[in-house]
């Protein structure tokens, strides 16, 4: 059984959804009329089945929550980073027909982490950056950083 009740007013439409067997429940808020807020709720659910299936690592010996938050570059736009079962996921907040995250990344050492191919191999290295008080600031990947938007 799925709850779901949207709401609205002039230049802001939301969508409160839960389904009380898997626990889960979210929202999503958007500011403007004529858009339609289902495929941001269908992109919710398809994200979280791909949570479901995806097998719970050992946590790394690191806060992932350190790493949390928004992002932002000119190259690719506005991102999140969310831990996901002993891994981390960025998400690219552009594209609201995702199945999965954009981005898995598994913790090497440190601040350095590297990406998991759709094979389950390890690709690139994507190395956290943090400031004089210990707070990550910046990601980066491919010779390009990512700046952490919300300190």
């Amino acid at each position: 059984m799925i709850l779901s009740h949207p709401g609205g007013c002039p230049g802001y439409l939301s969508q409160f959804v839960l389904i009380p067997k898997k626990k889960w429940a979210f929202i999503v808020m958007v500011n403007g009329l004529g858009i339609n807020i289902d495929q941001y709720v269908e992109g919710m659910y398809r994200i979280l089945k791909s949570y479901e299936k995806e097998v719970e690592e050992i946590a790394p010996n690191v806060d992932l929550e350190d790493y949390s938050g928004d992002y932002y570059s000119t190259w690719v736009g506005e991102s999140i980073i969310v831990p996901w079962k002993g891994k981390l996921a960025a998400f690219l907040l552009r594209y609201p027909d995702q199945k999965k995250p954009d981005l898995l990344m598994k913790h090497i050492e440190g601040d350095i982490f590297k990406r998991i191919r759709d094979d389950g191999n390890l690709g690139e290295e994507v190395k956290f950056e943090r400031n004089e008080n210990n707070q990550v600031i910046r990601f980066w990947q491919h010779c390009q950083y990512v700046d952490k938007i919300d300190l």
